[in-house]
C-alpha cells in the first residue's frame, strides 16, 4: 500500500496484528497463573497427605501421641504439629493463598486405623485444600487408616 504524504497513522492491518500480538501474550499470562496455582494446590496436598502417612507410622511404632497431628493456622498459613511434646514436629502445609478445611486433630490407634475421636456418625475424615477452582480431597478411613488425595 502507498501511503500519501504527510499521512502519520497506522495502518488497519498494522492495529490488527498489535491487537492480536496483545491478546496471545495476555493468554499466556492467564495460562501460567493457573499453572502456579495447581501447583501450589497440588504441592500442598502432597504435604499433607504425607505428613498424614508420617503420622500413621510413627503411631504404629510409638503410641498414639506420637502421631497425632494437630492442624493451626497462623496469618493465614497452614501448619501441622505431628506429636506432642518436645519429640513434636511443626510443617507448614500452605501459605495463605491455599485455603484449608477440615478437622484440626486427627489422630491414628496403635493397628493404623483412624480415631474417630468420639464421631460415630461417619466412617472417614476429610480434608479439602483449595485455591479458586483447583481443589484436592484427602480421605483418610476409618477401618484401614488408608491416605487417599483426590483432585476436584
Amino acid at each position: 500500500m502507498k501511503r500519501r504524504k504527510g499521512n502519520k497513522g497506522f495502518t488497519l492491518v498494522e492495529m490488527v496484528v498489535v491487537i492480536a500480538v496483545t491478546m496471545i501474550l495476555f493468554s499466556l499470562a492467564v495460562l501460567s497463573m493457573n499453572l502456579v496455582t495447581n501447583a501450589n494446590v497440588k504441592a500442598a496436598a502432597k504435604r499433607m497427605a504425607f505428613i498424614l502417612k508420617t503420622a500413621r507410622t510413627k503411631t504404629m511404632a510409638k503410641g498414639p501421641e506420637a502421631g497425632k497431628v494437630t492442624i493451626t493456622t497462623e496469618g493465614g498459613n497452614v501448619y501441622a504439629t505431628i506429636g506432642t511434646g518436645a519429640d513434636a514436629t511443626v510443617e507448614q502445609i500452605c501459605n495463605s493463598a491455599v485455603k484449608y478445611t477440615g478437622p484440626t486433630t486427627i489422630q491414628f490407634n496403635t493397628d493404623g486405623t483412624l480415631n474417630m475421636l468420639g464421631d460415630t456418625t461417619t466412617s472417614t475424615r476429610k480434608i479439602v485444600l483449595f485455591r479458586g477452582s483447583r481443589t484436592y480431597e484427602i480421605t483418610i478411613y476409618k477401618e484401614t487408616g488408608a491416605v487417599i488425595t483426590n483432585w476436584k
